[in-house]
């Protein structure tokens, strides 16, 4: 644990950097919701949809997967 304390710090001292990844579970357990969205924003995100052959649920749900785990 030592050598890899020292090899980690070593790598700060070099300009590496730590960031903190929220961890998103799944549940496997669907949930639905309601949600209000402006008409320009749900009209992009059926094109998007429609695109990449997924559900509006499916494209939302990833959406915010990558917001919150910072993959945007």
């Amino acid at each position: 644990m030592e050598q890899v304390r020292a090899e980690v710090a070593a790598e700060l001292a070099d300009g590496a950097f730590l960031m903190a990844v929220p961890r998103v579970t799944r549940q496997h357990k669907t949930v639905r919701v309601n949600l209000s969205l402006d008409r320009g924003i749900l009209d992009a995100i059926d094109s998007a949809t429609a695109a990449r052959k997924l559900t509006r649920s499916a494209f939302i749900a990833e959406a915010a997967r990558n917001e919150i785990q910072g993959a945007h």
